[in-house]
């Protein structure tokens, strides 16, 4: 068995990246880096969580199970016939770092998505894309002694594109650009900083500015260039000074074009099964032209956002107009909802429950001028499995290639997202990336089966020599290390009684349909 003893673990995440979008540019000359570590180290796709969403995603990847055991299904979650904007709070076992603390195991977790309040760890936490706008100067850092010394490294640490940078982008693509960058070299600055000043056995640093760059310039290859080459050079820079680190490189979700939006609540309302949110609030503010995005800027510059996004029930929010092209679903008196992008359909009436295979067959053959823009279709159970299951949509669905599934309520089942007013030209897909690399790590290896985002929380544990708790689902692939080491593949009962056999044949009959 391997056993790394006080050795360290780099853990880079690369929000959204994707092996059609690196190869290419690796196979151009522009990557040096990228190329060593696919030549000298191992690497093959590592699968994302359905639907493809950060939340879920990051959280596999962080807990070792999949999301019908943590809990986070999605960005919105159905709990107790309600529908709930996810948080750290609905995460119900432990993440890594958690595990590692019990062990004493010194390590850095910077701008990791799925944390917000700070944890309590051993050693240091920088939170990421939930940190609400009204803390992220004053609420990102376990210890809070070190913000004043991150902010200073920093110059001002961020978490997130300023708000209403979609609008900047349509403006100057240049602009929008420099935003993204200045992003990712904010949290390099701090990753290399905390790195070389503090003790740490596990260093785990996120970036997402690869996923932003993706939506907005996905088929503008001198802006993704220029990007993934600061990201080259960033990790030389890792591997030049911590010759004796293990690297590991994963991404949440992959990429794709969105070249055509299947505006799926529009098709639901047109069978009666979903419904306008018409009340009073929203009718106003629509006819006012005032938008989301508008009345948050105003509140802003007002000082009454932090004050009223506290006290505001999530009901009244879902009551505001989110752009001026499209209407506002109904969540609690439609039928069926499909609530966020690539996500799911959520039944509220149980009385729809017999009609869903005519549903399901309804989607499967539905064509627009010639196209079904649905590749599969998947049933909650065969998705997800666990105590908190019972969270996730009803049915999965995922896009053909260069499609996607959107919420918006507009006037067309399907057309280009720039029709109204969405200027992304790229779109969430499941298949990630995981790269290995270092002095126990196999050379030029391609793993022929991929690899789930919950397998990437046993693999650290295995590679600090821990023992792996037995109700993860995800498995340490022996492939990956030098020839000789025996990893301690930890699959016994699971708590609430499903053995090994039945979790395997789940993962082949996901890999067999999802890759």
């Amino acid at each position: 068995m391997i056993s790394l003893g006080k050795e360290k673990i780099i853990l880079i995440g690369l929000d959204g990246c994707d092996f059609r979008i690196l190869k290419p540019l690796i196979e151009k000359g522009y990557l040096p880096t990228f190329s060593e570590l696919l030549k000298n180290g191992c690497h093959g796709t590592l699968i994302s969580t359905l639907p493809p969403n950060t939340l879920p995603a990051w959280t596999s990847i962080f807990t070792g199970v999949n999301p019908g055991k943590h809990g986070i299904t999605d960005f919105i979650i159905k709990e107790n016939g309600q529908y709930n904007i996810a948080n750290t709070r609905y995460r119900m076992v432990d993440s890594l770092w958690t595990i590692l603390s019990r062990r004493n195991v010194e390590q850095i977790i910077i701008n990791e998505p799925v944390t917000f309040p700070p944890e309590k760890i051993k050693g240091i936490m920088l939170t990421g894309f939930l940190t609400p706008l009204q803390e992220r100067r004053k609420n990102f850092a376990y210890p809070s002694s070190v913000m004043d010394e991150i902010e200073k490294v920093s110059n001002g640490y961020k978490t997130e594109l300023p708000f209403g940078f979609e609008e900047i982008i349509a403006k100057s693509k240049d602009k929008g650009f420099q935003l993204i960058s200045e992003v990712a070299e904010n949290i390099i600055r701090t990753t290399k900083y905390l790195s070389k000043n503090y003790d740490w056995q596990l260093l785990a640093t996120i970036i997402t500015s690869t996923d932003r760059l993706q939506h907005f310039y996905f088929n503008d290859f001198e802006y993704i260039s220029s990007h993934y080459k600061l990201l080259d050079n960033f990790l030389n820079e890792v591997i030049s000074h911590e010759a004796e680190a293990n690297i590991l490189i994963v991404s949440d979700h992959g990429f794709g074009p969105l070249e055509k939006c299947f505006y799926i609540n529009t098709w639901l309302k047109d069978q009666g099964l979903a419904s306008e949110n018409r009340n009073l609030l929203n009718v106003t503010l629509s006819k006012f032209g005032i938008t989301y995005p508008k009345l948050v800027s105003m509140l802003m510059k007002m000082k009454l956002y932090n004050f009223l996004a506290k006290i505001t029930p999530i009901s009244v929010k879902r009551s505001i107009p989110t752009d001026s092209y499209s209407a506002t679903i109904d969540f609690i008196n439609s039928k069926i909802i499909y609530p966020s992008i690539n996500g799911g359909l959520f039944i509220n009436n149980p009385n729809i429950n017999k009609d869903v295979s005519t549903l399901v067959k309804a989607l499967l053959s539905i064509t627009f001028n010639g196209e079904n823009p649905i590749k599969h279709i998947y049933f909650r159970k065969e998705v997800l499995w666990g105590p908190y299951a019972y969270r996730g949509a009803d049915i999965y669905l995922v896009p053909k290639y260069g499609y996607e599934i959107s919420p918006r309520l507009v006037p067309l089942y399907l057309s280009p997202p720039l029709k109204f007013g969405d200027i992304r030209s790229g779109t969430h897909r499941p298949e990630g990336i995981f790269i290995a690399y270092g002095p126990d790590i196999s050379r030029n290896i391609q793993l022929k089966e991929p690899l789930f985002t919950w397998d990437v929380a046993p693999l650290i544990l295995h590679m600090l020599g821990l023992p792996i708790p037995s109700y993860m689902d995800g498995c340490v692939r022996k492939e990956i290390f030098r020839e000789g080491s025996e990893p301690a593949v930890n699959f016994v009962k699971y708590e609430y009684g499903i053995g090994r056999e039945w979790v395997k044949s789940r993962l082949n009959k996901l890999r067999k349909k999802v890759v």
